[in-house]
């Protein structure tokens, strides 16, 4: 369902022009941390973030917990 999404990053990339990136790390079986980076599209870099983080989730979801409500609000 629709969720507000904080907006800073898109606000850093258009004053600055920089590639968005998607940064991820968890835990490997073997105990070790790998880095996942990848360069996000064109476009609406948010959504594309969202898209990467639900996806992560969803591959390892004992690896993550989300600390804050973020549907307290309803966005209409």
């Amino acid at each position: 369902r629709p969720a507000p999404t904080p907006t800073d990053a898109d606000r850093l990339l258009a004053a600055t022009g920089a590639t968005p990136l998607w940064v991820a790390i968890t835990r490997a079986p073997d105990g070790r941390y790998p880095i996942d980076v990848c360069p996000l599209p064109e476009g609406d870099p948010l959504a594309a973030a969202t898209a990467h983080l639900e996806a992560r989730v969803r591959a390892t979801p004992t690896q993550w917990i989300w600390l804050h409500d973020r549907w307290r609000d309803d966005p209409g």
